[in-house]
């Protein structure tokens, strides 16, 4: 043997951080631009990914792993022009990488999920602020969120409140035009009442052409 190289190994992320990332590359196969071709295609096998396409739809490609398997798939002309109208990573290229990975594990067992570091902690979160949920969040916006201990939200929503409307940035409510709402408390039937004063840096009442009194 003539060289042999010694490779220095460098740890660039802890394993917590690598496990987000890893979720982060999953949901684009869960949620994203990949699920129709893949998840929603049946592949159930434990996979990150991402899709990609140039401006100009010359260039459309998806890179996807499981735990021991990463396999990349590009689509372009030899000579640069446009691939298709509207071309798209996830609609060309997620479904050959897709059909492949099929096949691979139909001749092999797959692989587990990727085991998550007893390092994180999970917090629900309010998906519109992503500020932790208050009682008021609706449910739909509601999720579970993973996070590296000392970097999880620690104030609750603001956006939501008890009488089922928004706010705005002084704290105002955003209603249709209402003189009252009604707060509804489980087991009980929904109550009248007034909206929350105006905030105002001045008394709501304040009227600077009144005359003084005499």
């Amino acid at each position: 043997m003539l060289w042999q190289p010694n490779p220095v190994k460098v740890q660039v992320m802890s394993p917590e951080e690598a496990w987000l990332m890893v979720d982060i590359m999953k949901d684009v196969i869960q949620h994203g631009t990949a699920y129709g071709s893949v998840w929603g295609a049946g592949f159930r096998t434990p996979a990150g990914g991402k899709t990609g396409t140039t401006n100009d739809g010359t260039d459309v490609w998806f890179i996807g792993y499981t735990a021991d398997l990463v396999a990349g798939l590009w689509m372009g002309m030899d000579k640069p022009a446009k691939v298709k109208s509207n071309a798209q990573g996830g609609v060309l290229a997620a479904p050959a990488w897709t059909a492949f990975m099929t096949e691979v594990y139909r001749r092999k067992p797959a692989p587990p999920d990727w085991p998550r570091p007893s390092g994180l902690i999970t917090r629900r979160v309010d998906r519109e602020t992503g500020l932790l949920q208050n009682p008021f969040c609706p449910p739909e916006v509601v999720y579970t969120e993973f996070y590296i201990a000392g970097t999880e939200p620690l104030r609750e929503c603001d956006l939501h409140s008890p009488f089922g409307f928004t706010t705005d940035s002084l704290g105002n409510p955003i209603v249709p035009d209402s003189a009252a709402a009604s707060v509804v408390t489980p087991g009980s039937a929904p109550v009248p009442r007034p909206l929350p004063p105006i905030k105002s840096s001045t008394p709501r009442d304040s009227n600077p052409f009144r005359l003084p009194p005499e």
